[in-house]
């Protein structure tokens, strides 16, 4: 029979408070955190933008260092997955991978516009949550397409991510029947002319690190990992590249 000791020994391991350091790399801005618990300990941002290469490393030394916490007690590192920019992606992809092959910790993968999502429920006005508007993340994908997908107010998710040619008739459907649509990410600023609309609220926002904490602790809980050696960003379509002209 167990004893009082082993089963509280049991329950602690059970419901471990993870330490997770979280890399968010999509966009134009990169950012660091460092989770414990779903809670922050510690984040950095990188102020050149899609520098990303030359400071995602001093990112994360800056916030190991800030929590005083060595990398090798990490439980887990979670990474942006996409949609977003082509190299930025790979770029957050291959530091997550390289820790956690050094560290043998899991990796974690966290949708860029599920962050987005998030960011805007956790900082919009509870006068707006309370008219229980959708949630529109926009991720610029050149012109006037976006990545985007819509959640509702508790973020959950309403429709596949897609890449999307805004147009003014794009959330008619939506505004016609009185419901609200909270459009964010660095996409949305270039289609608020086209969507402008009483029931169109735009909240500046980017993707950021810190948001993904809760997000990466449930799926830590979850034992939701993925495949080292096989992780790839999300791209939802592929990438626009552009053949060097040949030399004369």
């Amino acid at each position: 029979m167990q004893s009082l000791t082993d089963l509280r020994g049991f329950t602690s391991n059970l419901f471990k408070m993870a330490l997770i350091l979280n890399i968010e790399s999509a966009t134009s801005v990169c950012s660091v955190a460092l989770g414990q618990d779903g809670e922050l300990l510690a984040e950095a941002f990188a102020q050149n933008t899609y520098q990303h290469a030359g400071q995602i490393t001093l990112l994360i030394e800056s916030v190991m260092q800030q929590a005083e916490t060595p990398l090798r007690t990490l439980d887990a590192v979670a990474v942006s997955q996409g949609p977003g920019s082509y190299t930025a992606l790979r770029v957050g992809m291959s530091a997550a991978k390289g820790l956690c092959y050094g560290l043998d910790v899991p990796l974690i993968g966290i949708p860029t516009l599920n962050i987005l999502a998030k960011g805007v429920i956790q900082r919009i006005p509870k006068e707006i949550l309370d008219q229980k508007p959708l949630i529109a993340p926009m991720i610029d994908a050149r012109r006037m397409e976006v990545y985007t997908q819509l959640f509702n107010e508790k973020t959950v998710p309403k429709n596949e991510k897609k890449a999307q040619i805004i147009e003014k008739s794009s959330y008619e459907a939506f505004f016609d029947s009185q419901q609200y649509i909270i459009f964010t990410g660095d996409g949305a600023a270039k289609c608020q002319s086209l969507l402008e609309n009483p029931y169109a609220v735009f909240f500046p926002s980017e993707a950021q690190a810190k948001d993904m904490l809760p997000l990466a602790e449930a799926a830590f809980q979850q034992t939701d990992f993925l495949d080292i050696a096989y992780a790839e960003p999300f791209y939802v379509k592929a990438p626009n590249i552009t053949k060097p002209k040949k030399l004369l």
